[in-house]
């Protein structure tokens, strides 16, 4: 009998915000488009939708599908190779 279920979501449990933002921006060089820790930070929550949107106010040309592919990539294998990391206190 299944008594509680936790679901993680904007990093309860898992601390992925950092690493996140620092997957946006490197998304972007990778791409040729100096993404920013301030424009990182503003596309947290977002959709990806809205965060192409928003990304299209300083770069026009911005390949939206591939720039979210590589951040999602980048994800997958760094919490391949090295875990995910857990919140304080989550241990």
């Amino acid at each position: 009998m299944i008594r509680a279920v936790l679901f993680d979501m904007d990093g309860t449990l898992f601390d992925t915000e950092g690493l996140g933002l620092q997957l946006e921006i490197d998304a972007g060089v990778e791409m040729g488009y100096p993404v920013t820790m301030q424009m990182a930070h503003d596309l947290l929550g977002v959709t990806e939708k809205a965060g192409t949107k928003y990304l299209h106010g300083y770069f026009p040309d911005l390949d939206g599908a591939e720039y979210w592919r590589r951040f999602e990539q980048g994800m997958r294998e760094h919490i391949l190779r090295n875990g995910t990391p857990l919140k304080a206190g989550c241990a």
